[in-house]
Parts: C-alpha cells; sequence; structure tokens
C-alpha cells in the first residue's frame, strides 16, 4: 500500500520521531477512484479514518461508518471537494489522504465476531459491506477530513513508515500483526476478517442501486433558477439626482420665449415676466443647495457605515482567529486522550500477555522440580555476586538461608511464584509512571 498527502497548505519538513505512540480519530467522505480514466465518485457516507502510528515503522488505518450518522448509500460524481468541504460543516482548508493499494494487497473488512446481519438483503450492513468492499477492491480512493483535526506531523509521519512495511523483520511483523488484532475489537468483544466469498454475491449489482440520481432543472418553474444561463447585463441604475436635475434642465429651456420682440410689448410686462423667471431660478437654486445637502449628508453616514464595517470585519477576522486556535486547542486535547486510551489498551494488553508467561513459568517449575532448584540456587547464589559491602553480604546470607529453608520444607513453587510476581508488580509500577509522564 502506498499513501499520499494533499493538504490545502504547504507541508513542512518532517517532524523529529516521537517514542511514543501517536493517535488520531476523525471524520472523514471518502471518493472512490478508477483506473480506467472514469471519473471518481464521491460517496455521500460519513465515516470514521482511525489512525495509529507506532515508532519507527508501525502504522495502521481502520476506516468504520460512523457511528450515530445518517446512512447514506448514494454516490455523487464529484471532480472537486466541494462536497466534502460542504458535508464537512464548510470547512475551509481540507485534507486528502490518498490510499494505493499494491498488486496483490487488500484491505480487510471486519465485522463483530457474532454478526450475520451483512447476509440480509437490502439492510445497513450489507450495504456497508458492499461499500467498502467496492473501495478495497479500488486500485486507490481518497478521505478528506478538516486540516485542523488531525496534526500534520503524525500525516507526514505515516506518510514515511507505510513504505517501510516491506522491509520489516519477523518480530517487527509478528509485533504489528499482535497489534492489529481483530479480537481486539469491539469493546472486546473481538471480530473476524470477512473472505470473498461472503459478500462478492451481490456486491456488484449494488453499487449500481446505490448511485443518486438528480432530477433536472425544468426551466419553465418559477420558482427555480438555472444556473448554467447568465443574465443579460443591464445598464446601472440613474445617480441619486439626475433625473431631477434633468427635469430642472428640460423646465428651464422649455419655457416660452418672450414676446418682447414686439414693438408694442409693455415694459412693466417685461419686467414682470424677467421677476418670475428669476424666482423660478432661485427656487431651482435652493432646492439644488437642499439636495447637495442631503447627498452630503448621505455620503457621511455612507463613510460612518463604511467604518463601521470595517471595525466588524477586522472583529470578525479576530473571532475567527481565535475559533481556529480553540478548534487546534481541542484537537490537540482529543489526540492527547487517544494516545492515553492507546497506552491504557496497550499495557492491559502487556499485562495480560505477562500473567500468561507467569502462568506458563510456573506450570513448567512445577513440572520440574529440578529446573526450580536450578533457577532458585542461580538468584540466590552466583545472581547477586559483585562488589556489595559486608552488611549487604550478611543480610543476603540470612535472606539465602531463610529460602533455602523453606525449599527444603517443599515450599519452592509458591516461592519462584512470588518472584515472578514481584517482577510483574515492578512492570505495572513502570507503566503507570509512564502513563502519569503521559497525562501531565
Amino acid at each position: 500500500m502506498h499513501l499520499e498527502l494533499v493538504t490545502t497548505t504547504p507541508q513542512p519538513r518532517m517532524a523529529a520521531q516521537s517514542a511514543k505512540v501517536e493517535s488520531a480519530k476523525v471524520d472523514v467522505f471518502t471518493e472512490r477512484e478508477y483506473s480506467d480514466g472514469r471519473q471518481a465518485e464521491f460517496i455521500n457516507q460519513l465515516f470514521t479514518l482511525r489512525i495509529a502510528y507506532y515508532p519507527p515503522t508501525l502504522v495502521y488505518f481502520r476506516l468504520s461508518p460512523k457511528v450515530d450518522g445518517l446512512c447514506r448509500w448514494d454516490d455523487v460524481s464529484s471532480s472537486h471537494p466541494d462536497d466534502a468541504r460542504q458535508r464537512l460543516g464548510g470547512a475551509s482548508d481540507l485534507t486528502r489522504l490518498r490510499f494505493k493499494l499494491l498488486s496483490g494487497m487488500s484491505a480487510q473488512i471486519i465485522v463483530p465476531k457474532d454478526s450475520n446481519g451483512f447476509k440480509t438483503p437490502d439492510s445497513a450492513a450489507q450495504h456497508a459491506v458492499h461499500l467498502f468492499a467496492s473501495l478495497a477492491s479500488s486500485p486507490s480512493f481518497c478521505v478528506y477530513f478538516p486540516r485542523n483535526k488531525v496534526q500534520k506531523s503524525l500525516l507526514e509521519q505515516c506518510v514515511w513508515a507505510v513504505p517501510q512495511f516491506s522491509g520489516l523483520n519477523e518480530d517487527d511483523r509478528r509485533n504489528f500483526q499482535r497489534k492489529v488484532d481483530p479480537k481486539r475489537l469491539y469493546g472486546g468483544k473481538g471480530g473476524r476478517v470477512l473472505t470473498p466469498d461472503e459478500y462478492e454475491d451481490s456486491s456488484g449489482t449494488d453499487g449500481e442501486r446505490s448511485r443518486s440520481t438528480t432530477p433536472a432543472t425544468n426551466p419553465s418553474n418559477g420558482s427555480t433558477v438555472d444556473f448554467d444561463s447568465v443574465p443579460r447585463p443591464e445598464g446601472l441604475p440613474p445617480q441619486y439626482g439626475e433625473c431631477l436635475v434633468e427635469s430642472l434642465r428640460w423646465s428651464c429651456t422649455a419655457r416660452p420665449r418672450l414676446e418682447s420682440e414686439g414693438a408694442g410689448m409693455d415694459v412693466c410686462m417685461v419686467f414682470r415676466e424677467l421677476t418670475s423667471r428669476l424666482d423660478d431660478q432661485q427656487q431651482q437654486i435652493k432646492q439644488l443647495l437642499h439636495e447637495q445637502s442631503e447627498q452630503q449628508l448621505s455620503q457621511e453616514q455612507l463613510k460612518a457605515l463604511q467604518d463601521q464595517i470595517g471595525k466588524l470585519k477586522r472583529q470578525n477576522a479576530e473571532l475567527k482567529r481565535r475559533n481556529s486556535e480553540l478548534e487546534n486547542t481541542c484537537a490537540e486535547l482529543t489526540n492527547r486522550q487517544e494516545t492515553a486510551d492507546e497506552e491504557r489498551e496497550s499495557m492491559w494488553l502487556d499485562i495480560s500477555e505477562l500473567q500468561e508467561v507467569t502462568g506458563e513459568h510456573g506450570k513448567q517449575l512445577a513440572d520440574n522440580p529440578k529446573l526450580a532448584e536450578d533457577l532458585a540456587s542461580f538468584i540466590w547464589g552466583d545472581g547477586f555476586q559483585g562488589p556489595v559491602s559486608e552488611p549487604m553480604k550478611e543480610h543476603l546470607d540470612d535472606l539465602v538461608k531463610e529460602y533455602l529453608d523453606r525449599i527444603c520444607e517443599g515450599d519452592l513453587i509458591k516461592l519462584l511464584r512470588e518472584c515472578v510476581q514481584k517482577k510483574v508488580a515492578s512492570q505495572m509500577d513502570e507503566m503507570k509512571a509512564r502513563m502519569c509522564e503521559t497525562f501531565k
């Protein structure tokens, strides 16, 4: 499997490898890709992606349907992550992980150990299995999630660790298989890996049946708008006061010409006409001045509104920045909680393994008394030889004598069991100290 990381922002340098387990859990949408040139299909179903990185070379991914999300099985053709961005709450920046399955490899489909619901026709479980089967059979598929939900250093470490899997030795491979054992899933109840024979019967037709059909927009419907058609450009409306100025200009030029050219025109009539015309012009000037003052007031109000809008924009930008910081803090706390849970789960598994080893050693010692005597002689004999003080030697001699007396009394098995239990208890104390250091 090859893993490719694509983000909407430039990637920083590879972070230094951490010595502790890193994990993350995030809601994602997927996009199925084809090798024959067909357009990728966006799967309209919310998934949960779990990532765990065990330094330096172990990493595993687990994809499961969102438990509290609605099951939507329609595929929407998409060549842009806008569909994922819209369904992920309108996140502006997305991260895309592309999984490319190498030849001869496939993803595992795991169901609860006692579950047979995927065999029920047209059930949600059957749809989920067929959906995962189509993803596993695809040469590659992508997952989309908000950029600030998973730390970029963890993603880059995963991208680096995936190609290293082919060079692992046998011990590392066994360790990896133990960590991804299906028995650890479903709250300890365990799961099982489905074989292709269990879901191949109807998975071919389910993908075609699950595609959604979007009805075409009826152009005659008055309540809808066809976004493919471009409206005809229309001229801008006239500026404020333009119509009034034109009407005034018309009223100034359209008045009837004075009849002062006639020889018998009375001078008083000419004077009254001129006075009336002067009054009209004064009224027009007053009206224009009033409109100009109103326009100036409107411009001042507009400037005040623009200043207020600028202030609100700056406040909005500050709130967005604070919101982004809070989201990053929440994501970091979530990742730390996931890491703590992972370490606690690993601790309980290690304790269980140590208890099994203790039982096996106790059984071997019970079946072989000679081996028990040799082990006791090594522990209380040559095992403590070295540069110790005289009081310490006397104390050790007393302890050896006491334990040898107990051995002679036939209490050897109980003695060795106590030694092993003390060793287990010391390892548990070390694990608890590591957990306390992690929570700090």
